[in-house]
């Protein structure tokens, strides 16, 4: 978890606008994602460079004394590869491992060509380092200024050890100065991007969450059920729930009060079906889904749902669809459930004396 004050700063922009606990973390999994296909793009390129440069070790004879550098180089950048390519995916400390290897890695190239390469001049290639690198990654900002500073000491350590006097107290002095600028650059960065994906995620739950209820919209459960028309599962059922009396109330009561049922059918469904497998998918139509409950189980919780409803003065219509094994059509199964609900419903209206014409006038 981010740390300090920048947690804060971090949970307020996800947490905004109704964003749970589950989509931070949600949030937080897609910039490790981003960071490793970042490490991975870096990574391919430094495999590209490092090759050539060890190889121009066997041509250029000036640059012999290099070789062992360029080496080492390549085979650190071997190993970020692999870090990233196959431990990145499922591990956040490897991705973090990698990132950090190769900013520092960077960051000693750049040492190395401004102090050992070129004593007696500007080390321009450090500091343009030092503007960039820290900009690569999405991480908790401590943690990359942490990393300025030990590249910043280690700099002076080298200009100090290998410069010659008159270019040393000029570096010195543009790598303090464009140390602090490293740092500010840093810090707007990640903050642009948090908000970026704060942004993108709070995109997302507008497109896909009923803003009444809190529950996955018609556009979601229309993708669930495209991206799931053929099924294969040893007991998948679906529960269609349409509110009885909703149009009733809000001519009575206005529609404050129809909103509040709505609510409230939609919180007793969340407790018993789970916040992933409930959907609004019209004004007064439910739908939950699962696996792994036989018919009896389902009774208990369609009777507890309608009883705790009825204790608020609500009544529901529910119809139950159900597949035992075997390959299946989802569409099916919300058809079962759909004309399952619509008898509970006529049966609602027939036992209860009321009249449903009424709601055409």
């Amino acid at each position: 978890m981010f740390s300090g004050i920048y947690a804060d700063r971090f949970r307020d922009l996800l947490l905004r606008g109704g964003v749970d606990e589950k989509t931070f973390e949600q949030v937080r999994g897609k910039m490790k994602e981003n960071n490793r296909k970042t490490l991975l793009v870096f990574s391919y390129v430094a495999l590209c460079v490092f090759p050539v440069l060890l190889t121009m070790t066997f041509i250029v004879p000036s640059l012999e004394s290099y070789r062992h550098a360029y080496s080492v180089g390549l085979a650190l950048t071997i190993v970020i590869w692999w870090l990233a390519k196959f431990r990145g995916e499922k591990s956040e400390l490897a991705v973090k491992t990698g990132m950090y290897a190769f900013e520092m890695m960077l960051f000693m190239v750049g040492i190395f060509m401004g102090t050992i390469m070129g004593p007696n001049e500007l080390a321009a290639t450090y500091i343009a380092f030092l503007l960039a690198v820290p900009q690569m990654f999405t991480d908790r900002p401590w943690r990359i200024f942490l990393m300025i500073l030990i590249a910043e000491i280690i700099f002076i350590i080298m200009a100090v050890q290998y410069k010659n006097p008159v270019t040393t107290s000029a570096d010195v002095t543009n790598c303090l100065a464009f140390g602090i600028l490293s740092v500010i650059l840093a810090w707007f960065s990640i903050d642009n991007r948090i908000n970026r994906y704060a942004l993108e995620d709070e995109i997302r739950f507008l497109a896909e969450r009923d803003q009444l209820t809190g529950l996955m919209n018609r556009h979601r459960y229309q993708s669930f059920i495209d991206a799931s028309e053929s099924m294969r599962s040893a007991c998948f059922y679906c529960l269609y729930v349409d509110a009885n009396g909703l149009h009733e109330l809000n001519d009575s009561e206005g529609h404050e009060a129809g909103d509040l049922m709505l609510r409230s059918i939609a919180d007793v469904m969340l407790q018993l079906f789970g916040v992933d497998n409930t959907y609004r998918i019209g004004g007064d139509e439910f739908a939950a889904f699962g696996r792994n409950k036989n018919t009896e189980e389902l009774e208990t919780l369609v009777r507890e749902m309608k009883e705790t409803l009825e204790s608020l003065g609500y009544h529901v219509a529910v119809g139950l669809g159900m597949k035992n094994d075997g390959d299946f059509e989802l569409t099916d199964i919300i058809k079962r459930a759909e004309m399952a609900m619509y008898k509970d419903k006529a049966y609602y209206y027939l036992t209860s004396g009321k009249d449903r014409r009424r709601r055409m006038s």
